[in-house]
């Protein structure tokens, strides 16, 4: 909380030079880098733009089909890269024994709603169609993110859904942003102390999305009316985070629809707490997250 908290306050610049002082700041609580993780680089058509994304794989897995992950990081739809969750997408890699394609999208305000939730489905697309190339099973793919990412994730879920293509077999939400622009009780209770906070959330959403769209349910997602269909979902939420009640409210909207779910809540844990590695709960979460995508995908 302190490293974030030392940041230039974010509503007072603009999205470059926010973006600038994280990048100078990086996470010195970040995870090791586990051994026998091969990487490989890669750039993922979107429209008419290149996408960079990078491919984690254990070394043990060289010579036989793999399930996957399709992850996408989090930074409130304006900050966060490929590098910054990097670590992170390798410990999943190792832990659960499977591919893991860590992908970026287009970030406000340069490509504002709903550039990136195309860019998720456009991604998750082109990992099915390419799986061959890196020996993946395109029947044991998963979906996930983790805070904006996650959103991305459950509505690119829901449009994959609807698409003659390849399906998610799992959806991994990691403290999810469902509800939009909706003031939650953990929001109203928790965004002045703890992150995000609330000036912070208000500027990164006028960033992304104009408040004339804010009730489209691919944005609020707890608006959605219909989500029957949809893959598995295995949501993580934290007791100290403020968006920790709309992960819980948007398992409740799964589970009514007939989606298998499953909900973890670190009680004693913050925002973006999975990429500290010097929390104990960080690694509990991690190797929870690799048991359910080694029970689903494998």
């Amino acid at each position: 909380m302190s490293n974030h908290f030392a940041l230039p306050e974010y509503w007072e610049s603009s999205a470059e030079e926010a973006r600038a002082a994280i990048e100078a700041k990086g996470n010195p609580y970040g995870h090791d880098y586990p051994d026998g993780v091969v990487t490989v680089e890669l750039e993922i058509k979107s429209g008419d733009r290149c996408l960079s994304a990078r491919l984690y794989r254990p070394e043990s897995l060289q010579d036989e089909s793999s399930a996957a992950l399709v992850f996408f990081h989090g930074g409130g739809f304006v900050f966060g890269s490929v590098d910054a969750v990097d670590k992170m997408a390798a410990q999943l890699a190792f832990k659960a024994g499977i591919s893991v394609i860590s992908a970026s999208y287009g970030l406000a305000p340069e490509h504002p709603f709903p550039v990136a939730i195309a860019d998720a489905v456009n991604v998750f697309r082109w990992v099915a169609e390419h799986s061959q190339e890196f020996n993946i099973d395109a029947n044991r793919i998963a979906i996930g993110g983790e805070s904006a990412g996650a959103s991305l994730a459950a509505a690119a879920a829901i449009e994959l859904r609807d698409l003659d293509c390849p399906k998610p077999q799992l959806q991994l939400l990691l403290y999810p942003m469902t509800a939009g622009a909706t003031n939650t009780q953990s929001r109203e209770v928790l965004s002045d102390a703890y992150i995000p906070r609330r000036k912070e959330l208000e500027w990164l959403l006028d960033l992304y999305i104009p408040k004339a769209e804010r009730d489209d349910p691919r944005f609020n997602l707890l608006m959605q009316k219909d989500l029957t269909g949809l893959p598995p979902a295995f949501v993580v939420t934290a007791g100290f985070d403020p968006l920790m009640d709309e992960g819980a409210e948007y398992i409740k909207s799964l589970s009514k629809f007939g989606v298998p779910t499953r909900h973890s809540c670190y009680h004693q844990m913050i925002h973006a707490f999975l990429n500290f590695q010097y929390l104990p709960e960080a690694e509990a979460g991690l190797e929870e997250c690799a048991q359910v995508l080694t029970a689903i995908l494998n």
